[in-house]
């Protein structure tokens, strides 16, 4: 690439935004001058060109600092000449101020090799996730919150639209993932939120929903499995979709009679995992559909396995006779905090709980651990500590050891980074790991 096409000279902040939103996977290089300051001369007409020959992953420009006078005020911008570099997968802008042509091609190479490679090697899992997210519903909608909670009122544009006509879809709270929310702007090409996508293909923003909407279009783009289904059938589908579902008077948080009350205390003690239907709200078709395929016309009343199980006194009837564990789905029970720990303790002969995954860890520690552990030829599994802080916290109690990572085998807790390196290097961690075959 000639230098002449890698760097341009920007005359207005229109150009500039422009350019900046353009440059999805590079760095952009935005050389200041003054065309009265005689040593801004020799960077910009032979330094940085040649940077912009040899840096590809880079895009080179340069503008005068009169003409951009929010900028150089925004970026506290003194003395020219004055480098910044803006990265599209994050806020901060780097600056390198009056740098000598040596300083300036080291950073700048930097740069260069980081877009080359840690990039795209983030590039490349970010999208993987993205892939995953995107297959795991027929649509999935990117947006400032929940459904229950939005927190724009664009995410609340189109959950007026989705509530309106009766559309059901998987949502992504980008807020609570800042690697997603940069990378999606750039997977789609799309810089703002929210976004929708139907059967993994990106449909566009907010004022594209609109527009679909408006011209009766939405609808025909909406996969059948999200659209709104009769009554009954949504009745239907609750009961396929869970083990425990409970017909009540009232709600979960706000039960009407003292028997719902009663079902709903002796569930919760028992810890076991449900979903509740207020019978009173019920269409007088759903009613009579629950009546004559399930002979049930009360509340409270529990569902087992889609099947009638009974109301209050049968549930209290199983627990006097301590065989509620042997009728409630093993899936439906709520383990409490140290059976959570000790299956996922046992849940392989071999486990680490580090900080990341083995192919992306995200402490020094994790990562020593795993590079140890790559010269044995064993088997393990993992757990992601960074994903359940619950966990994480009670891991901590439960080992008597405060940090991360921690190795255990066949259930044996066998140490944190420093025991594991001692072992390694006195030879004796293979006896340890052993354990696991036996």
């Amino acid at each position: 690439m000639d230098s002449s096409e890698n760097f341009t000279e920007l005359t207005n902040l229109e150009e500039f935004n422009k350019l900046k939103k353009s440059t999805a996977d590079k760095g952009l290089v935005v050389l200041i001058t003054a065309e009265w300051y005689e040593p801004c001369k020799i960077i910009k007409e032979s330094v940085v060109p040649e940077m912009a020959k040899i840096f590809q992953h880079l895009v080179f420009t340069w503008i005068d600092s009169d003409k951009f006078s929010d900028l150089v005020e925004k970026h506290e911008i003194d003395t020219v000449p004055t480098v910044l570099v803006f990265h599209p997968h994050k806020v901060e802008v780097d600056k390198y101020v009056n740098p000598s042509p040596d300083a300036l091609n080291e950073e700048i190479e930097k740069q260069n090799e980081y877009y080359k490679t840690v990039l795209e090697n983030e590039k490349e899992r970010v999208f993987q996730e993205i892939d995953v997210i995107l297959s795991s519903a027929p649509m999935v909608c990117f947006i400032k919150g929940t459904p229950t909670e939005p927190k724009c009122k664009f995410t609340r544009r189109l959950l007026a639209h989705t509530n309106k006509l009766g559309v059901t879809f998987k949502h992504f709270n980008i807020l609570e993932d800042q690697r997603i929310r940069q990378w999606l702007k750039i997977y789609s090409n799309w810089k703002t939120y929210p976004q929708v996508y139907i059967n993994k293909e990106f449909v566009g923003g907010i004022d594209i929903i609109d527009e679909l909407v408006e011209g009766d279009e939405f609808m025909d783009l909406i996969p059948k499995e999200c659209k709104k289904l009769p009554p009954v059938e949504i009745f239907d589908q609750m009961l396929s979709s869970f083990d425990v579902v409970v017909l009540l008077d009232g709600t979960n948080d706000h039960p009407v009679t003292e028997e719902s009350k009663s079902v709903l205390q002796k569930l919760k003690d028992n810890s076991v995992k449900y979903v509740s239907v207020d019978y009173s709200t019920l269409e007088q078709e759903v009613k009579d559909h629950i009546n004559t395929v399930h002979g049930v016309s009360t509340a409270p009343y529990i569902f087992l396995k889609q099947k009638p199980f009974g109301n209050g006194e049968a549930l209290q009837k199983v627990i006097e006779e301590g065989s509620l564990e042997a009728v409630i789905p093993e899936g439906s029970r709520q383990l409490s905090l140290n059976d959570k720990l000790k299956k996922l303790i046992n849940s392989s002969p071999i486990i680490m709980f580090i900080k990341g995954t083995p192919q992306a860890p995200e402490c020094g520690f994790s990562r020593t651990l795993i590079s140890i552990m790559s010269e044995y030829d064993y088997q393990y599994g993992y757990f992601n500590i960074l994903e359940d802080d619950e966990v994480r916290q009670g891991l901590k109690k439960y080992s008597n050891w405060q940090t991360y990572p921690q190795l255990y085998v066949k259930g044996k807790f066998i140490g944190g980074i420093d025991i594991v390196k001692e072992l390694h290097s006195e030879h004796e961690l293979e006896d340890e790991l052993k354990e696991s075959l036996n």
